[in-house]
């Protein structure tokens, strides 16, 4: 997808939406790309993880989504709320 389909999305989605995208600018920045069809909650918490963390740098190394998959795991048992 290139920079101008990114913003025809865009824009389709905040008039969808009656969303006022003035405010409001898109980027492209460098991240990893999925390349199956299982593993799109792993990006979206690592995703989720690196922002959180204060980084802008979207790149991870995509080999290690069983560890990746692991520590989630963990973090889930770890900090269960019950």
């Amino acid at each position: 997808m290139g920079k101008r389909d990114v913003q025809k999305v865009f824009n389709k989605w905040c008039k969808f939406w009656k969303f006022d995208s003035n405010p409001w600018a898109h980027r492209i920045v460098p991240h990893s790309v999925q390349r199956d069809s299982i593993n799109c909650g792993v990006f979206v918490c690592k995703f989720l993880q690196i922002i959180l963390d204060g980084s802008s740098d979207l790149l991870f190394d995509t080999s290690l989504l069983t560890e990746i998959r692991s520590e989630i795991k963990e973090t889930i048992v770890t900090h269960n709320l019950d």
